[in-house]
């Protein structure tokens, strides 16, 4: 039997819908626009990352100018329409103000409160049986920690995860346990707690815009109305109980997958579909396959959440 590994990622998916896993992770489809388009989040967590190795906010906002002229570059060549990369172009005025806003004023002040152990820090452990805690057979559970730190005010071990959002309505509680768990089963010691730091992208009118530079100032003016915010959530020992619970039956259910790859896939029974979901078009016609290939490439890698070769 070969090794199965599960992220949490996944386990959203398993639980939201079947069907999304189907795609996502059964078929690794990954949207066309997506592939080439900027991802907020992405871009955010390398600069970030960047920031936290090298601690010099000089060094890091030189790079960030490097990664989004590296990025016009690719996404001029891209074959886009050219409404979409002036679109796109945008995109990154709005980027860059939230950004460097963080760098500038939050990023300054991380440096100067925290003392960071690892960044970037990947993990893979054996799922647990909940009641009797042995291993499940080659069944592992990975991911990636943003950031662990010891936060010099409190001299306390902490969890720094960045979210990159138009807005904090996502439901964050179990990826937290998620995450505390993961690094408790590592070290041996559960983290005090965990900041998000909550950092905010305008959501500013694209289609007409010509003048980039007032874009830009209305950009930074958003930012400066929707600036970023830390929000500290500590976990116990119920908390792991209960994700150890689910992510012992995600597994189960993973197992079912890999043993069934070729049966018809359904919707979650009474679930209700997200129509942020982003395979919506292709949902009730998951065997259409001119449509999949209009709209879709596939990704070579199981998780993109993950490095190269697994945690």
């Amino acid at each position: 039997m070969q090794k199965t590994v599960i992220t949490y990622s996944e386990m959203s998916a398993l639980r939201e819908c079947r069907l999304q896993h189907h795609f996502k992770y059964e078929r690794k489809l990954i949207p066309k626009v997506t592939s080439q388009k900027l991802t907020f989040g992405h871009f955010g967590h390398l600069v970030l990352q960047t920031l936290y190795s090298t601690k010099s906010i000089e060094f890091t906002s030189d790079a960030l100018k490097k990664l989004i002229a590296d990025y016009e570059d690719q996404i001029k060549n891209s074959g886009l329409p050219e409404q979409e990369i002036h679109i796109q172009k945008l995109s990154t005025l709005e980027f860059s103000a939230a950004i460097i806003s963080y760098l500038f004023n939050q990023g300054k002040k991380d440096l100067e409160r925290f003392q960071f152990i690892d960044i970037e820090k990947t993990f893979e452990i054996p799922v647990l049986h909940p009641i009797s805690h042995r291993k499940i057979h080659k069944m592992f559970f990975a991911g990636k920690i943003d950031a662990i730190a010891t936060d010099k005010e409190t001299n306390q071990t902490v969890i720094l995860e960045h979210k990159f959002l138009r807005s904090f309505d996502a439901d964050v509680d179990m990826q937290i346990s998620a995450y505390c768990y993961a690094y408790g089963r590592l070290s041996g010691t559960f983290p005090s707690y965990v900041i998000y730091n909550v950092i905010y992208k305008p959501n500013l009118k694209k289609d007409s815009t010509k003048d980039l530079t007032d874009f830009s100032e209305r950009a930074r003016k958003s930012v400066e109305n929707n600036p970023p915010i830390k929000i500290n959530v500590s976990r116990g020992p119920e908390d792991y109980r209960i994700f150890e619970e689910e992510l012992y039956e995600a597994s189960k259910e993973k197992r079912k997958v890999n043993a069934y790859k070729h049966r018809n896939v359904d919707t979650n029974p009474g679930g209700h579909c997200s129509w942020k979901c982003a395979f919506k078009d292709i949902c009730m016609k998951p065997n259409d396959q001119h449509l999949i290939e209009k709209l879709f490439d596939v990704r070579t890698k199981e998780h993109e959440e993950l490095p190269e070769g697994g945690a």
